[in-house]
């Protein structure tokens, strides 16, 4: 899934692939940072709270999609 997502990158994004690249690495770094601090601070609530924000996080996700369709 991974490779498929950078060739689509490649593919589609801009004309210069160092900048799809580096993009790419920020991004991941990134994530490899804050996944586990997250994860950790998320992991000491309750379910109340998690259910906050998976709420907050996914309505207007949804919205946009009911509004594309």
């Amino acid at each position: 899934m991974y490779s498929l997502a950078q060739v689509c990158l490649v593919e589609q994004g801009p004309d210069r692939p160092e900048i799809v690249g580096a993009l790419v690495g920020v991004t991941l770094s990134i994530s490899y940072i804050l996944g586990p601090l997250l994860g950790g601070a998320i992991s000491e609530w309750t379910w109340r709270g998690i259910f906050w924000i998976k709420l907050v996080t996914v309505t207007p996700g949804l919205c946009l999609l009911r509004c594309a369709i």
